[in-house]
């Protein structure tokens, strides 16, 4: 089936449809972008900002199951993803000196074009479809979070998450029909509730450590590779922005800078990342919750820490209005291509919002409870191959006749070797998933 090529466009060129879409729009809009392009350290915080999503709710989570030897996988993951986000700079280079790019203006070099170029309809094609699945699961983590945070705006035990998850769904189908303009007023909610949470959670666990030192990092332990492996792709969820790649690279300034530019961002986010692993992990241990804003302002037994009972809320209202007022942008493609597909009639515009919602609400009430395994399972099958397949194939393709034999073998080993290590994790999330946990 030939898919339409412009729907890996527009997935990332829609305002807000990535989670850190926010800065990109207002950076480009920018007179000075505009006239200059991105700074070294602009186009440095932007991808800082676009990776730091929801991936991050899990993270202790994660790293409470997968145990200390979660850190070194944590640090691996970011070095090979630093590589292809790089790669796909150069993929956008070579693309740029090829007939096709040159016939095409260069701010419309894109997935799309590198996808053509590289590996002809299949690519461009293999483009659209992972970006629609992308958005799609992306969908049902947001609706999954969004129903465990919207319980803790509430006493304890006043909405489940169930009730909660279903109410999350039945708010992002009216948002489906809000004017996308009024949206504009939220931008800056993702990365106010980003710093909150990072500091709510280094409040918390100081907090915790000078009520009782002893509490701190007592279910600490080496790990086992079995449930590092079901981890693995909630960590390369977590470095996960190259959707937004191109973007960024066709408007930094200085394109010689590239390569610190990544290097720079990957170091930020693993650092970031590194804190609220290891004080998520520390302070909390066994008793983390599978989005650790259900810990803020608690000890690890659960218990209200005095005068920080606000942190939560606080926290929760934040993130869960943040992520739904994010749907009907990141909904956008989907329903574009659906209504493509469907007779054009006010009856059939309807059903495919109404169909949308309701399959992404059913899926995220199954996995209410998994959110690590969700985002685990979405990094692994997914995003592995956004991020790391598609940068390697696509350079290998692109540069081939330059290549040695030896460095096409190496090339193609360790991306083959990339996803493979990825194929067991996804196995048992799987598993864990269909048993319901």
């Amino acid at each position: 089936m030939e898919l339409d090529p412009s729907l890996s466009e527009s997935l990332y060129r829609s305002p807000g449809v990535t989670e850190g879409e926010e800065l990109i729009v207002r950076l480009l809009s920018s007179r000075e972008v505009v006239e200059h392009g991105l700074s070294k350290w602009q186009a440095i915080v932007t991808i800082f900002n676009c990776m730091v999503g929801a991936s991050v709710l899990a993270l202790p989570y994660a790293m409470d199951h997968a145990g200390l030897i979660g850190f070194l996988a944590l640090f691996g993951v970011s070095c090979v993803m630093g590589f292809t986000a790089f790669l796909i700079g150069k993929n956008l280079s070579i693309v740029a000196r090829r007939p096709e790019g040159l016939a095409v203006p260069v701010e419309l070099h894109d997935w799309s074009l590198i996808g053509k170029i590289a590996l002809g309809s299949f690519g461009q094609n293999l483009i659209s479809v992972m970006f629609l699945m992308d958005l799609s699961s992306c969908l049902i983590t947001f609706l999954i979070a969004t129903g465990i945070n919207l319980p803790l705006l509430l006493p304890d035990g006043l909405l489940s998450t169930t009730m909660a998850t279903i109410a999350a769904g039945l708010i992002a189908f009216l948002l489906l029909y809000v004017p996308v303009r009024l949206f504009a007023y939220f931008s800056m909610l993702g990365i106010i509730a980003q710093i909150s949470m990072f500091v709510f959670l280094l409040i918390t666990g100081i907090y915790i450590a000078e009520e009782d030192e002893s509490r701190v990092g007592r279910d600490l332990r080496p790990g086992h590779l079995s449930a590092l492996a079901a981890m693995l792709g909630c960590y390369i969820g977590c470095f996960n922005a190259h959707s937004t790649i191109p973007t960024i690279y066709q408007n930094v300034g200085d394109k010689t800078q590239w390569a610190v530019i990544i290097v720079y961002s990957m170091v930020m986010a693993f650092s970031f990342y590194f804190v609220v692993g290891a004080v998520g992990y520390a302070a909390f241990g066994d008793s983390v919750r599978q989005a650790f804003t259900a810990n803020l302002g608690r000890d690890d037994s659960g218990t209200r820490l005095r005068g920080l009972e606000f942190l939560a809320p606080v926290c929760a209202a934040m993130i869960s209005t943040k992520m739904l007022v994010t749907v009907p942008a990141m909904s956008r493609p989907i329903l574009a291509f659906a209504d493509a597909r469907m007779p054009r009639k006010r009856f059939f515009f309807i059903f495919t919002r109404v169909l949308l919602i309701t399959l992404l609400t059913v899926l995220s009430v199954l996995g209410r409870n998994l959110l690590p395994y969700v985002t685990a399972i979405r990094g692994a099958v997914v995003q592995v191959v956004i991020s790391i397949v598609m940068p390697f194939a696509a350079y290998i393709s692109l540069s081939w006749n330059e290549f040695s034999k030896t460095k096409r073998v190496l090339l193609l080993g360790f991306m083959v070797m990339s996803y493979l290590l990825t194929v067991p994790g996804a196995i048992v999330d799987v598993r864990i998933i269909i048993s319901g946990g």
